[in-house]
């Protein structure tokens, strides 16, 4: 969820400088004890209990928000009294269509300081570890069930806090709305605290998932009450899901291609479309794009422009899409139709890395070893080494709901207590279609997950 803004951290001094120049002086925490001090990140996550926001940092925070949101642009729009919103408690439910959302979910509710449930990997960032700690982040570990977070979560209720949630889990692949988890109606409901919806336009298209840079353009986020409190004890679980399906929708490649809204960055918006962009629908052919300028062009000789407003306009003939999200869509359905065949597999060499919760180091990650890996209908397998040593993994499809790709260059996820993350040797892209097979394969096993899929893949 938090791909953040500092460039330059000096934790000995307490000294964070963002990607503006905008410089902040940490104050040394004098309170925490010196034990505390000999922990490693790990350690003290392991043992960490979330509080409520501490005054200070949350206003810290909210700076430093406001730093990273410098030079860019976002309307905010309000379907209720604000001035009613004014400290009372709620659960925000934010779409997830950027790496960024968090920050615009946030920088437009002023009325509250939320605790935010954070991804666990998210929260190991140098320089910011402490400050999430201090503003009371609830760890959340990707598509298993936790517990803690609910244990977290309703505990911190009792002391009068209000949450943001991100209820897709991970940033949207295509622009398009994600499926939520399941099991969030229930929350919702136990909670029992009115419900803010936040949905957004122009956020993914400022911030695509194929790229790493920012592209500039308009923004939009609208606020809105979904339920009373009232309503949460009346309705059922299915009657709630059914009103939040129809309000949490966004589609920013759909609706701009209403809007006409230019968005320009450093690259061409072309730029990072074959980390998604899988299948050429002229020859069939897989990982065979790339990007030229501001075009994905195939081995067969098919060249597709990306224009200012992402618009897909082919060069000799016609196309089957004119919007990246349908080009994407077409990907998920060619695995569907291959994972489909009982003898499905899918094995390719990997290294095999887990979290760095020593030194927070810049990729978070650190390598434990390399193998290979197979997908297949029964599940994923990695067999290789780990510390030196041969080791076989196997983790059971009904246990793996997804499988997130990390900038289109490897999957990550948790199986019990371990985060996992394997990167394709030969072509990193192959992480794509990796996600999206262990995807279709959780959902011939899961009728849950694959109803909540079918409500945003394929309606």
């Amino acid at each position: 969820m938090i791909h953040f803004f500092c460039s330059v951290v000096n934790n000995a001094a307490g000294v964070v400088q963002n990607s503006a120049k905008c410089v902040i002086i940490f104050p040394y925490d004098r309170k925490e004890p010196e034990k505390d001090m000999k922990k490693t990140p790990g350690e003290i996550l392991a043992s960490y209990a979330p509080g409520l926001p501490d005054p200070f940092y949350a206003k810290l925070f909210r700076v430093l928000l406001s730093c990273a949101s410098i030079g860019k642009r976002a309307d905010f729009v309000y379907h209720f009294d604000k001035k009613a919103m004014k400290g009372k408690q709620v659960l925000i439910l934010a779409d997830h269509a950027s790496t960024d959302s968090y920050i615009w979910a946030l920088k437009g509710y002023p009325f509250v300081e939320p605790n935010v449930v954070m991804g666990y990997q998210n929260i190991l960032r140098r320089g910011l570890f402490h400050v999430f700690l201090k503003v009371g982040v609830i760890p959340k570990k990707l598509f298993i069930p936790d517990v803690s977070t609910v244990r977290s979560i309703l505990r911190l209720k009792k002391l009068g806090a209000s949450f943001v949630l991100f209820p897709e889990g991970i940033q949207s692949m295509d622009g398009s709305v994600m499926p939520t988890n399941p099991a969030t109606m229930q929350l919702v409901k136990k909670l029992g605290l009115d419900v803010v919806l936040v949905t957004s336009f122009g956020a993914y298209l400022n911030r695509p998932r194929f790229d790493s840079c920012y592209r500039h353009g308009p923004m939009e986020f609208h606020y809105e009450l979904l339920f009373t409190a009232d309503e949460l004890n009346e309705m059922s679980a299915d009657e709630l899901y059914a009103r939040y399906l129809a309000k949490f929708r966004y589609n920013d490649p759909e609706e701009n291609a209403r809007r006409g809204c230019v968005y320009r960055g450093k690259h061409e918006n072309a730029y990072g479309l074959d980390k998604i962009l899988f299948v050429c629908p002229d020859c069939g052919k897989e990982f065979t794009l790339k990007v030229e300028g501001d075009s994905v062009v195939c081995s067969c000789g098919r060249r597709v422009r990306v224009d200012e407003r992402y618009a897909l306009i082919p060069e000799g003939g016609d196309f089957p899409f004119s919007r990246i999200d349908e080009w994407f869509r077409f990907g998920r359905e060619t695995v569907r139709r291959e994972v489909m065949k009982e003898d499905f597999s899918l094995s390719y060499p990997a290294e095999y890395l887990t979290l760095d919760q020593v030194t927070l180091g810049d990729d978070r990650c650190v390598k434990l070893g390399e193998g290979t890996v197979t997908l297949c209908r029964r599940g994923f397998n990695y067999d290789g080494t780990k510390n030196g040593e041969h080791v076989s993994i196997t983790i059971p499809i009904e246990d793996m709901p997804s499988a997130p790709f990390v900038s289109g260059t490897a999957n990550e996820f948790f199986f019990g207590e371990e985060y996992f993350r394997f990167v394709p040797k030969n072509d990193p892209r192959l992480s794509v279609k990796v996600l999206l097979a262990v995807e279709e394969l959780h959902r011939l096993v899961d009728p849950v997950w694959r109803k909540y899929g079918d409500d945003v893949y394929f309606r």
